[in-house]
């Protein structure tokens, strides 16, 4: 007997993160089936859908990859807890890599040449390939020097990944380049070749045109950013003088500890991993005084309390967001429409 076959496909037209999102976490779930759902985004807890009918608990799924933490501490990198990561990291015998953020999102911090040069020498005696994503390297302000991991002593077996896209303003154009150290070609030249298909033939143009003729826009650029950097300092003492920053030495994002202003909800603490969550205070911000931050607990361990505010911006909307997230701080109406 011949057997017929039906295959049926979809394009659902959201992110993959957005689509990913809405399997564990419970508002997002019950929008998807208009039905309530309880799910607590964490391996092994019990979770309801479609109103009670489907229930179980999350496990998480097997592909030999682990994340294990190694966070600043007071906003430099922390010797003893990076090597207490490589150690636990490389207990179970598989490669391992450290995800080096330089400088760092979102904290802002620029990362010394003697810290660097400790990295190095930690993870090569350990056996850790680095990968130092430096994207926001264009964007180190006054008063700071950005030293290229590479360019230290014991990185020749790491990678350095770069892109126009933060500096001049080009996410949309997808491009980056990945670049390896002396003792890491042969590593660089086992890629999938599929790998180089991402970059869009504009975003190739654009992110060349930005490199080659792009410095004296960047300096206006560093001018505007290290402005706005000292307004938003003035600002938060003048409207939020409860909440904690350190000026960040490079980027345009601000992480702002807010964790005196009581503004987190224990029933909604935000999503690791997903920076448009709206639980903390970032919820709080965005429905009392209408203004849209980065939610602390995406960032990973250090984010409680946290949120992160982009001053890319004029100056006349970044003070304009301060004086609300000001008034809601003091539980005075916003007066946002």
């Amino acid at each position: 007997m011949k057997r017929e076959a039906l295959r049926v496909t979809s394009t659902i037209p959201v992110a993959p993160t957005t689509l990913y999102f809405a399997w564990i976490d419970s508002d997002h779930h019950s929008s998807m089936t208009s039905a309530t759902a309880k799910i607590e985004p964490t391996v092994g807890a019990k979770y309801s859908a479609l109103n009670g009918y489907v229930t179980g608990k999350l496990v998480i799924l097997d592909l030999g990859r682990r994340i294990v933490e190694a966070p600043l501490v007071d906003g430099r990198i922390d010797l003893g807890m990076l090597g207490a990561a490589f150690e636990q990291a490389t207990a179970g015998g598989r490669p391992v890599a450290y995800l080096l953020c330089s400088p760092h999102n979102p904290t802002g911090t620029v990362h010394t040449r003697d810290e660097l040069t400790a990295v190095a020498t930690l993870a090569d005696e350990v056996g850790v390939t680095v990968i130092a994503d430096e994207i926001h390297a264009p964007l180190v302000l006054e008063g700071a020097t950005f030293t290229p991991y590479l360019s230290v002593a014991g990185a020749e077996n790491a990678f350095s990944l770069m892109s126009a896209s933060k500096g001049w303003n080009l996410a949309g154009m997808k491009a980056a380049v990945v670049i390896a150290g002396r003792a890491a070609a042969a590593d660089l030249a086992r890629l999938p070749e599929e790998v180089s298909h991402g970059p869009s033939h504009l975003g190739v143009l654009s992110h060349t045109a930005a490199l080659r003729e792009g410095r004296e826009w960047l300096d206006d650029l560093l001018i505007g950013l290290a402005a706005n950097r000292t307004l938003l300092g003035r600002l938060l003492g003048e409207h939020l003088p409860r909440v904690g920053w350190m000026p960040p030495e490079a980027t345009y994002l601000a992480w702002l500890d807010c964790s005196a202003l009581a503004l987190d909800d224990p029933a909604d603490p935000g999503i690791r991993g997903l920076v448009t969550s709206t639980g903390g205070a970032v919820g709080a911000f965005l429905e009392r005084s209408r203004v849209a931050l980065s939610a602390g607990p995406a960032f990973g361990t250090g984010g409680e309390g946290h949120v992160r505010l982009n001053f890319a911006t004029s100056s006349e909307i970044l003070t304009e967001a301060v004086t609300r997230m000001g008034r809601v701080s003091s539980g005075e109406p916003s007066g946002a429409r």
